[in-house]
């Protein structure tokens, strides 16, 4: 092959080296974007049940808009522990219940009126007994 030929070859390697560069750049902005994103949306994800029950109470509307049918992490202080139900202090009547199971007895049996705690779970909207989460995960 004619030496001219070769030089040619050394160029577009050099080129295909550099966009190979850009994309990997670009590829590492879009993940960092992403993982920004994640963290963003799990601090959107953190309520006091205070302000979870003080919403519903506003509007229910507007609450449901907000958190029916996303998961959350909801921080609050016992109200009372039942088979079924764990419940935080809210506002009003407007009381946050965390639905249990009998794999959850365990985890929420050490639970006490007036401790301070948090559980996620999804939304479900309130109910003519408070507000509901299920699917929940206690500590």
């Amino acid at each position: 092959m004619p030496a001219n030929m070769l030089s040619g070859y050394k160029g577009l390697d050099h080129r295909i080296a550099e966009l190979a560069k850009a994309e990997i750049e670009q590829v590492a902005k879009v993940r960092e974007n992403r993982r920004l994103a994640q963290i963003e949306a799990n601090w959107k994800r953190l309520v006091e049940a205070t302000q979870l029950s003080q919403d519903y109470k506003d509007n229910e509307v507007a609450a449901n808009e907000k958190y029916k049918g996303k998961t959350m992490v909801v921080t609050g202080e016992v109200d009372r522990v039942t088979a079924k139900h764990v419940e935080l202090k809210g506002v009003s009547i407007y009381r946050i219940q965390f639905t249990t199971t009998s794999n959850d007895i365990d985890k929420v049996k050490n639970y006490k009126a007036g401790q301070k705690v948090s559980i996620k779970g999804v939304c479900q909207g309130k109910t003519f007994s408070g507000v509901v989460l299920t699917e929940c995960k206690f500590e």
